[in-house]
């Protein structure tokens, strides 16, 4: 079981681009349809835009329709047309897939033109029929939009382009073949405003990512969304992510390492490395030039109040040259090793951790909306040993996300 941890969501959208979104997802589903009510033919047809605002966590629309009307009336047919309003809301949650619950129910309506039918000079009024029509027509208006309010808004594909596949593509990780996993566990609005039918919501978003040498499998957990939870204000705990790295990464990573190192005119070249991940970090590692060695290295975690260090025991270090005839050089390998240990050690995993911070875009952009990071900042909080992988807690105290329309809208 990996920790927690939380980020603050600022999010201010104007109505505009909520009715617009909404709008350009069902024009393909509210365009027009035909219907049949006590043997009158009706025929409906969006009219103009769709509007919509959302108000803490109600979604409000307004859908405009033409209406035409078909009577056979002996050998000739009457017709009608007019216009109405139709308004609906729905309160919204989310499922633990993250897809979009909402049950669309007609509140009232207005008729801009209502219709009648003419037969010469006489208007027959179409009250009861108009309450058929609008029966039948907010059964299948409200069907729709739940359905294409469930299919069409995707908030893991969202995060999928906005966050995920953006962090799962730095470089650093691609070259390291790292791979980052997150999974969301509760999403809770603090507060949700609609200054001037616009959106403003601070959310606070509990969540648990994992970045490893390998697939992380971590059991699901059922999402919880909560609405203006009066109780909670501030996270509890500090955005970041857990670093979980086998044996085999730190290897490969301290070979790198040896690549840099020289003893007189020749790299000092690793033939086997073996780390024991326990209470202490022992590294034990074959050298196979300048000079067949064996080194023994060894680790201590320093878990300070705010972050943590891997510092190496200096008196541990151990340097035993396979053949006699080569013990001379072992003073100048302890030197030398004592010299690169000071640079590796504990700095190394903090400037890797810097290169993500500096490597990962500030600001992301789709769809005319920006998600904005700031300030990332990124610090080891705690090292620990578990079962053949080093896990590192890395931290963003200060980080808040940002989400807002473009300037370019």
């Amino acid at each position: 079981m990996h920790r927690d941890y939380q980020v603050p969501v600022k999010i201010n959208i104007s109505s505009a681009y909520l009715s617009g979104v909404l709008e350009s997802l069902m024009d393909n589903y509210l365009d027009e349809w035909d219907l049949e009510v006590n043997g009158v033919e009706v025929h409906l047809q969006k009219k103009g835009n769709l509007e919509a605002r959302i108000i803490k966590n109600v979604i409000w629309l307004s859908v405009p329709l033409d209406v035409h009307l078909k009577r056979p009336s002996g050998l000739f047919t009457v017709e009608a047309g007019g216009s109405v309003v139709m308004h609906l809301q729905t309160p919204f949650a989310f499922d633990q897939n993250l897809r979009l619950i909402t049950e669309m129910k007609l509140t009232h309506y207005d008729w801009i033109e209502k219709p009648t039918f003419q037969m010469g000079v006489l208007q027959i009024p179409l009250t009861t029929l108009i309450k058929l029509i609008i029966s039948h027509a907010s059964s299948i208006i409200t069907g729709k939009l739940d359905s294409v309010l469930k299919e069409k808004v995707n908030i893991p594909e969202l995060l999928d382009t906005l966050i995920y596949k953006p962090f799962s593509q730095l470089n650093l990780f691609v070259e390291q073949s790292l791979y980052p996993d997150l999974k969301i566990k509760r999403i809770d609005i603090v507060n949700a405003m609609t200054p001037g039918d616009d959106l403003e919501w601070n959310v606070l978003v509990t969540y648990q990512l994992i970045i490893s040498d390998k697939e992380v499998t971590e059991s699901d957990y059922p999402l919880i969304f909560v609405h203006e939870d009066t109780k909670v204000s501030q996270p509890i705990f500090p955005a970041g992510a857990t670093l979980f790295l086998s044996e085999l990464f730190l290897a490969q990573q301290l070979k790198k390492e040896a690549n840099n190192m020289q003893l007189g005119s020749k790299k000092l070249s690793l033939e086997s490395i073996q780390w024991q991940l326990g209470e202490d970090i022992r590294l034990t590692t074959s050298v196979k030039e300048p000079v067949p060695m064996t080194i023994d290295l060894q680790f201590e975690v320093v878990n300070n109040h705010n972050h943590s260090e891997l510092k190496w025991d200096e008196n541990s270090l151990t340097v035993r040259p396979h053949k006699w005839i080569y013990r001379l050089f072992g003073p100048l390998v302890k030197k030398l090793i004592k010299n690169k240990m000071a640079e590796w050690t504990p700095g190394n995993f903090q400037a890797y951790i810097d290169n993500v911070n500096y490597e990962f875009p500030q600001a992301i952009a789709q769809n005319q909306l920006e998600v904005n990071l700031h300030p990332m900042k990124p610090q080891i909080e705690s090292i620990h040993s578990h079962k053949g992988y080093l896990e590192m807690n890395v931290i963003c105290k200060s980080l808040e996300i940002t989400v807002a329309e473009t300037e370019n809208k």
